[in-house]
């Protein structure tokens, strides 16, 4: 069986751009909880934190073409259970 050729991805450059780095900094909205940084196809790309299922144009304009990922924040606290109770594990 053949495998397709790999597609060549270009590697995130060792410091992220200037201007992610200031709406890093800088951008605020109701709806986010959280900003960061993350990759998209071997570009750094924005990671924001919602309090819902929403798009936030605002931050989509200052991302100046960078990738915008969203993910909505749990409002659930984790609760670390025992993996064997059985065993008092």
């Amino acid at each position: 069986m053949n495998s397709p050729p790999a597609l060549p991805i270009r590697s995130l450059r060792d410091e992220p751009p200037a201007h992610l780095i200031h709406v890093l900094e800088t951008f605020q909205h109701p709806a986010l909880t959280g900003l960061g940084l993350t990759a998209h196809k071997g570009e750094w790309a924005l990671l924001a934190r919602t309090t819902g299922p929403t798009r936030i144009p605002e931050l989509e304009a200052v991302a100046a073409g960078a990738w915008v990922e969203y993910e909505i924040e749990d409002d659930r606290i984790p609760v670390a259970r025992p993996a064997y109770p059985a065993r008092n594990e």
